[in-house]
């Protein structure tokens, strides 16, 4: 292979990671591409001094088992076989050992990252006062099996209490925090107050060490904009006591009835359990996806179910798109919803049955 040979090779080679790159793959393939170019400008560079100076190489006449193919084979192997690093959960945000990357928590939230999943990571330029500073992707999902010495409460409204910013309960369950068996007070952690701007009434996630509610953290602080016609969901028992009733009161002005449906609901796994509620206490099965899951999990799920929710700003482009095609593909009635409220879900879902039994 002469010198022609191996830059035509890597020319080629370039067209093809620039036909494989993705959104979510966009910044491994930069750094593939970028040494590509960098293997031929060399080259060009080697051709036009050996032109100059009348110099003849041995190495214009390599064969497929020398020096440079060697080069090749690790290119390969860089575009097939990127690293990937194990994700540890943290109070917030969190962190992968072996580059010394820490993993905001606005990345753990947009990217659905858990416990023990897999991530692609890709250095940049750092940031201010940052050593090191990486942009992530999803490789592989873990078993999402959270640390067990840590917990965290979701949509929790913040109080004034004898002049401190205090929680006592979540929203995403509706229940108080406890400690043990024992409702409990959380005094919020002075330091993530002024950071975050937190004040009175604000709605927010925190996390702390098991028994240690004095160590905790603010993870999250949620637009209050989103939940201002938000109502804790009732128990299951009120909505079966007025179908028993025979009355015709519509709650959350969705029908109560989701006759037994399987609903796939696709992203937000913050809400996870509040949507599981609210379609449980409708007569309705919920099954949940990130959308990350491996190609033949997603579409088995998609098969199981009878109709499928995207809630489109909390999913990524491959999920939403896949999940999609799969319901095409088997004919399951899909619908995105934009909103993370759980009256826009109960809404979405009231109306594709709606839809389905009228074509039926």
């Amino acid at each position: 292979m002469n010198n022609s040979e191996h830059f035509n090779f890597f020319r080629k080679s370039m067209i093809e990671s620039l036909e494989q790159m993705t959104i979510e793959n966009f910044h491994i393939y930069k750094q593939l591409l970028t040494k590509q170019l960098q293997i031929c400008e060399n080259m060009v560079d080697i051709q036009k001094f050996q032109s100059e100076h009348q110099i003849s190489l041995v190495s214009d006449t390599f064969k497929d088992h020398d020096v440079l193919p060697e080069v090749i084979e690790q290119t390969k192997n860089i575009e097939t076989s990127p690293q990937k690093y194990r994700f540890e959960r943290k109070l917030r945000g969190g962190y992968i050992q072996e580059i010394d990357g820490y993993v905001p928590e606005g990345v753990v939230r947009n990217l659905e990252i858990q416990h023990g999943d897999y991530l692609y990571a890709v250095e940049v330029e750092p940031g201010y006062h940052q050593k090191k500073r990486f942009e992530y992707s999803i490789a592989e999902k873990g078993l999402g099996i959270e640390p067990s010495d840590r917990i965290q409460y979701n949509y929790c409204p913040v109080e004034m209490e004898s002049g401190r910013l205090v929680v006592k309960k979540n929203l995403d369950s509706g229940e108080d925090i406890r400690l043990g068996e024992v409702a409990y007070t959380v005094i919020l952690n002075e330091d993530d107050i002024h950071s975050l701007n937190i004040k009175e009434n604000d709605i927010v996630d925190i996390a702390f060490p098991i028994d240690k509610p004095e160590a905790n953290r603010i993870l999250w602080r949620h637009n209050t904009e989103n939940y201002d016609s938000w109502v804790p969901p009732l128990k299951s028992g009120h909505y079966k006591k007025a179908k028993q009733q025979g009355t015709t009161e519509i709650i959350n002005k969705c029908n109560l009835d989701f006759d037994s449906k399987t609903i796939l609901v696709v992203g937000l796994e913050a809400r996870k359990s509040v949507f599981e509620k609210e379609i449980d206490a409708r007569g309705g099965t919920m099954i949940w996806a990130s959308g990350n899951e491996e190609l033949s999990r997603l579409e088995a799920m998609v098969k199981k179910s009878d109709l499928a929710v995207i809630i489109i700003s909390h999913v990524s482009h491959r999920g939403s798109i896949e999940t999609v095609k799969y319901c095409k593909n088997h004919g399951i009635p899909f619908t995105p919803v934009k909103s993370r409220g759980v009256e826009s879900l109960i809404t979405a879902i009231n109306e594709s049955i709606q839809e389905t039994t009228h074509i039926a």
